[in-house]
């Protein structure tokens, strides 16, 4: 079996982990978290003055085997979260990802 290595609460019921990812209902409720909660998170981690970058963050990706993605698609992005030689970093990409557990490139919390 492929997937995340923890326990599986669904094997006495025959379902793989990979199964249930792929479940209609498990995406949809990813998809609407996604929408309901790491959206708003996201904006409201973002800076107050960026109306460009606010308005470019967004479901980059619905999911579709239990897993999606938000994204913020300005040109600038990059430089919002990470910040530059004039621009200080405000990582609203981190600081939502960490709201909710993890990592926003890549990991997850402890």
């Amino acid at each position: 079996m492929s997937g995340p290595t923890r326990g599986n609460p669904l094997r006495k019921y025959g379902i793989t982990l990979d199964q249930f990812d792929t479940l209609p209902e498990v995406n949809a409720g990813v998809n609407e978290f996604m929408d309901a909660e790491v959206v708003p998170a996201w904006l409201s981690n973002s800076p107050e003055r960026s109306r460009e970058y606010k308005d470019s963050v967004k479901v980059t990706k619905r999911s579709n085997k239990g897993r999606g993605e938000v994204g913020a698609t300005a040109e600038h992005a990059h430089i919002v979260e990470f910040g530059s030689e004039d621009v200080p970093e405000h990582a609203p990409a981190e600081k939502t990802a960490k709201q909710f557990g993890g990592y926003a490139h890549g990991g997850t919390a402890s």
